[in-house]
């Protein structure tokens, strides 16, 4: 982006159910796309953030997911 540098950060990962975690997904969908789903048959999400460079200056943009259990986890 010009002189600015944009970098992902990444802070941790989440195993989701895909047919319980996306609304509109039910299992059916997803034996077309198998391949996107771990050996458990989860829908592996990595979370982290942003970190924006220009010269000597840098942010970092992360909005947080906080520590919690999801309904339905492993």
């Amino acid at each position: 982006m010009g002189e600015m540098k944009v970098s992902h950060v990444p802070d941790g990962v989440m195993l989701l159910k895909p047919a319980g975690s996306l609304p509109v997904a039910v299992d059916g969908h997803w034996n077309r796309y198998g391949a996107y789903l771990n050996d458990t048959r989860r829908l592996v999400a990595n979370t982290g953030g942003l970190l924006a460079e220009h010269g000597t200056r840098a942010l970092l943009i992360d909005a947080g997911f906080c520590p919690r259990a999801v309904a339905g986890g492993p």
